[in-house]
């Protein structure tokens, strides 16, 4: 009888502990469920339609100093880099003769973010040649030309 009394008391515990781990198992699968609903309620866009920029890589500017005025570039990659695109190079263009400041887009990224980068910069659309080119390592290059000073972001630096 002892040993009929501890083989039901050991069936009753194995019961208990089977039960717990069936509880367990549904709090576990609520909660899942409940965390999918919430990322499937939840929207990933703004309410104009835009993406969070935490979602978007950056723009990877190159910036050329195309007017010759030394320390140029590295002053406007600082702003660009405050206004949080990745600026990948700085250097001389190939020439110093750029009277207008333009911007190159490669063609990598969406129109619509090269110019947002013109926006910041205060280049008008004119200023935008689409030169798509697989060499190159940057969505943009930004050309500085002897018309900097005029440039809103050349303004708001000073």
């Amino acid at each position: 009888m002892a040993t009929q009394k501890r083989n039901i008391s050991k069936t009753k515990i194995k019961d208990g502990l089977n039960s717990l781990f069936i509880w367990v198992l549904v709090v576990v699968n609520v909660i899942l469920v409940a965390s999918m609903v919430h990322k499937l309620i939840t929207p990933t866009s703004l309410p104009d339609g835009s993406i969070p920029q935490d979602y978007v890589d950056p723009l990877k500017i190159e910036v050329w100093n195309g007017c010759g005025l030394s320390g140029l570039a590295s002053e406007f990659a600082e702003f660009l880099q405050r206004e949080k695109y990745d600026v990948v190079n700085v250097t001389n263009a190939p020439r110093f003769d750029f009277e207008v400041s333009l911007v190159i887009d490669r063609g990598r990224k969406d129109e619509k973010r090269i110019k947002s980068l013109c926006e910041s910069l205060g280049i008008s659309e004119e200023n935008i040649r689409r030169i798509a080119t697989a060499e190159m390592t940057s969505d943009a290059t930004f050309i500085i030309g002897h018309d900097y000073a005029s440039l809103k972001s050349y303004k708001q630096m000073h």
